[in-house]
């Protein structure tokens, strides 16, 4: 009954299985890219380069470093955790 059932309900539940996988796919890639230190290392770098160049202002510098330093504390912590 286990096939016969499969076979019968699969056009109906296969693209809701597919479109499940997908989407578990992406948030693993998101999670990867959001929590990735070596990622915010670089968005630090790039943060001090615009302040170099004269695109940002001090302010805005800090303001920027604070957010992704307690980013990557928070990353660090977590891991710890596991």
């Amino acid at each position: 009954m286990g096939l016969l059932k499969t076979l019968l309900t699969g056009p109906v539940t296969a693209p809701a299985k597919g479109f499940f996988w997908v989407a578990g796919k992406l948030a693993e890639r998101v999670e990867a890219e959001v929590f990735d230190p070596k990622k915010i290392q670089k968005e630090l770098e790039d943060l001090q380069l615009r302040y170099d160049l004269g695109q940002i202002s001090e302010d805005e510098l800090e303001q920027g470093e604070t957010l992704l330093l307690e980013r990557l504390k928070a990353i660090r912590e977590s891991q710890r955790r596991e």
